[in-house]
């Protein structure tokens, strides 16, 4: 058991990873959920298999500043991350929300500046908009996600080298005293840290299921933590004492567990999504006509793309919106290079600001006439179709059961000629 659970588990993650990135390639779904800390927690968990090599060793030949490293190690690469995730999904709704905010103060000030040209106050809200969302795209970054995630493990590892400084050519060493307490004062401050970001999100929409995911993992690793010491403190029938099994097994196998939520059960949610889209673009085509469809009568109405837009905000996908809204421009403006170039700039290409989720055939097609300077009416259909999908078949059906959607309903009911200030909804 010694020497077969390491390989398993690095065997399990390894697979699970090749399908995971192979699957992430075409899936908008995948594409939203941190892969970098997503593979950052699966390296802890092949750091903490290798403690049951130790078992088959044995304790006493052993190095000693492995088992003073491997525990903090896998605790800051594993269980940090999805702390990290959990705070950075809160920033990026943040960001959203700002973005939204700031969209609406620059078509709120052209319009009243058409009014009154000393529009002083509005520039001012505008300029501090501006300022806010500037924080706000920061803070939502994966730069600053990454750099929280290195900066706790540096401090995870120091202290473990700190901690372990006397037995670097020593061996069978089991945690000293001192040792076990700074483990359970980092463990603590991890879950301090896990119980804030959860708070942060608790009220929050989760489209992307990464509220649900961060407790499970969560749930899992702690269950199987508090079960490894509980019974390794008290070995019943002395089973670890005379090496017949040894209880920190039940850890590793709690952490495949995790394992199966982080990539597996995710790639299954991606592709039944992908089902779903794929049962509504053939119910388009059998309809024949799509320009009937709901949401087409949702974005008609200039009321009713401001309480969508609104929702978009809430589900991280309002990048589909303004994507929409400028190709319709766009096309409408004439179809001019400069306008491609800045739609490629913001939506398309690589670490845009807004970039959208759609494939990397479409994305390399796009960016090879943008380069060429082969503009043409056509050059973002396929995308603009694609997004329309997303929106149809993703956030619209969602929208429809929320409040947002009711109070839409209500207000086209009552008074069709609603401006967009009146309709904007409270939470942009």
């Amino acid at each position: 058991m010694g020497i077969f659970l390491p390989i398993f588990t690095w065997s399990y993650v390894l697979v699970s990873t090749i399908f995971y990135l192979k699957e992430h390639r075409s899936s908008s779904f995948l594409k939203k959920r941190q892969t970098a800390l997503i593979l950052t927690s699966s390296f802890g968990i092949c750091i903490l298999a290798i403690f049951p090599i130790r078992e088959f060793v044995g304790r006493e030949r052993f190095p000693c500043v492995l088992t003073e490293l491997i525990p903090f190690v896998s605790l800051g690469l594993f269980a940090f991350p999805v702390v990290v995730r959990a705070l950075h999904y809160y920033w990026r709704i943040q960001f959203n929300r700002k973005l939204a905010k700031s969209a609406f103060a620059k078509d709120a000030l052209a319009s009243k500046q058409v009014q009154d040209a000393a529009a002083v106050t509005d520039t001012e809200i505008l300029n501090q908009t501006m300022v806010e969302l500037r924080t706000a795209k920061f803070l939502a970054s994966k730069t600053w996600a990454y750099f929280l995630q290195l900066m706790f493990t540096l401090a995870f590892v120091v202290a473990a080298l700190i901690l372990s400084k006397d037995r670097l050519d020593c061996l069978g060493c089991e945690n000293n005293e001192f040792s076990f307490y700074a483990q359970v004062v980092f463990a603590a401050i991890l879950l301090g840290t896990a119980a804030t970001g959860l708070r942060l999100v608790r009220k929050e929409p989760d489209p992307l299921g990464i509220k649900q995911e961060v407790k499970a993992l969560y749930i899992i690793g702690f269950f199987g933590l508090v079960l490894n010491l509980c019974l390794e403190s008290i070995d019943p029938a002395d089973v670890q004492a005379d090496g017949k099994w040894f209880w920190n097994y039940i850890l590793v196998m709690a952490l495949i567990g995790c394992q199966t939520v982080l990539m597996p059960l995710q790639i299954y949610n991606a592709r039944k999504l992908v089902r779903k889209r794929r049962t509504s673009s053939l119910s388009d085509t059998a309809s024949g006509n799509r320009r009937n469809s709901e949401l087409d009568l949702l974005l008609d109405s200039e009321v009713g793309r401001e309480y969508f837009k609104s929702h978009l905000v809430n589900e991280l996908s309002i990048e589909n919106y303004f994507f929409w809204r400028d190709v319709n421009a766009w096309k409408e403006e004439g179809c001019s290079a400069e306008g491609a170039k800045y739609i490629y700039d913001v939506y398309i290409a690589n670490n845009s600001t807004l970039e959208i989720n759609i494939s990397g055939v479409m994305h390399n097609d796009i960016e090879k006439k943008i380069k060429l300077n082969q503009i043409e009416p056509s050059i973002f259909d396929e995308a603009y179709k694609t997004i329309v999908v997303l929106m149809e078949t993703n956030a619209f059906p969602r929208f429809k059961k929320s409040s947002l959607y009711k109070q839409w309903s209500g207000t086209e009911g009552s008074d069709p000629n609603l401006n967009m200030g009146a309709a904007l909804p409270e939470s942009i």
